[in-house]
């Protein structure tokens, strides 16, 4: 199931499932810990991954060995479709959890892999733009530090241009 979600091969997935159950759909990645959500959400196949959130229900707010949720890869890889159906299918909890040791969310991964679309897919469903990691980073200074500015720009006209000015420091 893994690689059939890495590839985005829907119908295998739905075989997989037919053939050797939902548990399947759900298992982990020897290494990475990841399921076959997470691969999904990396790659971008929102199709994928909706057949998952239904056919395998907590597959989309799983964490992998890194702390991660699908929703974080799909937001650091620019997939503002795929956070789409994490928040449809999952709830908003699915895209503002974490358990990584910097505890960033999809909001910092966006941000600090430049991607605007993804910081206005996850506005949209009601997940701040402002949260801080561990080391007190907002998405903000994460996209300043990478020189997006259309990511500044989206931050500060949907969480105001003051979360501009606050100065948070950097680990």
């Amino acid at each position: 199931a893994y690689l059939a979600a890495c590839e985005g091969r829907l119908e295998c997935l739905r075989v997989i499932a037919d053939r050797a159950g939902v548990g399947a759909l759900a298992a982990r990645h020897p290494e990475s810990l990841g399921t076959p959500a997470h691969k999904a959400a990396k790659k971008g196949h929102s199709d994928s991954l909706a057949f998952l959130a239904t056919a395998a229900p907590g597959t989309l707010a799983a964490v992998d060995k890194a702390g991660n949720t699908p929703g974080f890869y799909a937001a650091a890889k620019g997939h503002a479709g795929c956070l789409a159906v994490i928040a449809e299918q999952a709830g908003v909890d699915a895209l503002t959890a974490t358990a990584s040791k910097r505890r960033r969310r999809p909001a910092h991964a966006a941000a600090m892999e430049g991607h605007p679309e993804c910081l206005v897919a996850l506005s949209r469903v009601g997940v701040s733009l402002t949260p801080v990691d561990k080391d007190g980073a907002a998405p903000a200074l994460l996209a300043a530090a990478k020189g997006h500015d259309r990511c500044l720009e989206v931050i500060a006209s949907i969480a105001g241009a003051e979360t501009l000015s606050r100065s948070y420091p950097l680990a």
